[in-house]
């Protein structure tokens, strides 16, 4: 049995702030506990867990990273009982979305990007 653990995202420290504050303003994620590491960063949790590693790198390496994209990472994908709230929160955040309605299946998707170019897919 599989289950969603964790993603780790390594940011400039200059963007970190940003970066932080889009996961807990559109999640509610809230900053928790990292144990002791030979980086720097910080972690974000849903509750008891820890879904958002972010590790600070350099501008040198924040640069080589993006310079080739996402590498194979297309997309992360959550799910949601409650798309109207995440909706009207990306609206109030002036945060630009993409919505995708599976008539076959019924679900609703929507497609949306993070301060640092990560494409975050919310299925409901």
């Amino acid at each position: 049995m599989l289950r969603f653990n964790h993603f780790n995202l390594r940011v400039p420290a200059h963007r970190l702030d940003a970066v932080l504050d889009f996961y807990r303003q559109v999640f509610d994620w809230r900053e928790g506990f990292r144990p002791l590491s030979n980086s720097q960063g910080r972690w974000l949790y849903q509750g008891d867990q820890a879904l958002v590693h972010l590790s600070i790198v350099s501008d040198a390496e924040a640069e080589q990273r993006a310079a080739h994209g996402n590498g194979y990472l297309d997309h992360l994908a959550f799910q949601t009982d409650a798309m109207a709230a995440l909706k009207a929160r990306l609206a109030n955040l002036a945060i630009d979305y993409s919505e995708v309605k599976l008539e076959r299946t019924g679900l609703t998707q929507v497609f949306f990007f993070d301060p640092m170019g990560l494409r975050l897919e919310v299925n409901g």
